[in-house]
């Protein structure tokens, strides 16, 4: 009895999936009032469709859009020791847009149905590029990706990339709306979720607002310079150091079992991202998130781009997943007068 007690604790120790880490890093760029700058181009060689199936609205009845969903990129890295490939299948929706630039090529494209336009059924994550590259082009921020230390190498057929990517159009309106009254400056939260790291540039200061749970307004002393500090202040709240993977065992408290590959994760467990990932962002960012132009900043919260740009990750019975995701909104000239 002895024997067989330790033979079924070895075997299920041997079970415990591989936790694999997946991080998303994007900006939503609102502009309602028009003229659109995005701050880098996109490889030639990226996925992009115009076409509407012809079950979309017409033309004429669709309402304009505000703003885009922009540079929404997806790394991997392994969470423990163990090596070899690991499937994974991801589907991402927009539901007050449509998706427009994607990599790799997808196996289903569904620009009718918001929560699922985009479809990977059988990606393959590695620590080697088993396609070809494209070119980077004028776009170094995709170099700057594929030299990230210990990111998995994203394969699909005769495509590979150390990234999944997926951009699109959206008609959301900011979160947060700022408003002079009485004197002052105030932001009004006015979505169904909190938003965090507010932040309001005006005439070149800057003023800082926290966190806003939906419905809360408060006023803003816009009495900061805006110098290097202040992005190396927000840079240190979203960045989490990146872990020294362990060996086994794989048991007890960090052991998950008995996996379903049929039900994906679709829940975001945090925001907080590796230093190479949010220093990638900055790197395209960084000048219009921090420079003097009037705007507004804030992060948004996990739970609201889980229902704006669902996302659902699959893997095989051997892995886990653990999703975490950082999206910034920028929101340049929208101020109003009170």
């Amino acid at each position: 009895m002895i024997v067989l007690l330790a033979m079924s604790a070895a075997s299920a120790k041997s079970w415990c999936a591989a936790k694999v880490v997946a991080h998303e890093w994007g900006v939503a760029v609102l502009q309602p009032q028009g003229g659109l700058v995005l701050p880098t181009e996109l490889p030639l060689w990226f996925e992009r469709s115009g076409v509407e199936p012809t079950t979309a609205p017409r033309v004429r009845e669709l309402p304009a859009d505000n703003g885009v969903r922009t540079l929404p990129v997806v790394q991997f890295w392994r969470g423990d020791t163990r090596t070899g490939p690991v499937p994974v299948g991801v589907t991402v929706g927009f539901t007050l847009g449509t998706a427009a630039v994607w990599f790799p090529p997808v196996d289903a494209l569904a620009l009718h149905t918001p929560e699922a336009q985009l479809t990977w059924d059988a990606l393959t994550l590695d620590a080697t590029a088993t396609g070809a590259l494209g070119p980077v082009g004028g776009s170094p921020w995709v170099q700057a990706l594929r030299d990230a230390p210990g990111a998995l190498w994203v394969n699909r057929g005769g495509d590979s990339e150390r990234f999944l990517f997926y951009e699109g159009r959206t008609r959301e309106e900011p979160a947060v709306v700022a408003t002079f009254e009485g004197g002052a400056w105030w932001v009004r939260n006015r979505s169904d979720w909190a938003v965090h790291d507010v932040w309001l540039v005006r005439d070149g200061r800057r003023g800082h607002a926290g966190s806003l749970a939906p419905g809360a307004r408060v006023a803003v002393t816009l009495d900061a310079p805006i110098d290097a500090t202040w992005g190396a202040e927000v840079r240190s709240g979203w960045v989490t150091a990146q872990p020294v993977l362990a060996d086994g065992p794989w048991h007890g408290d960090d052991c998950v079992m008995q996996r379903d590959p049929a039900v994906p994760v679709t829940h975001t467990a945090g925001y907080a991202l590796y230093p190479s990932e949010v220093d990638a962002m900055l790197g395209v960012w960084g000048p219009r998130l921090f420079g003097p132009r009037d705007h507004l900043l804030y992060r948004e919260d996990p739970a609201a781009l889980d229902a704006v740009m669902p996302v659902s990750l699959y893997t095989d019975m051997r892995h886990w997943l653990e999703w975490r995701r950082l999206g910034v909104v920028l929101v340049e000239d929208a101020a109003h007068g009170g």
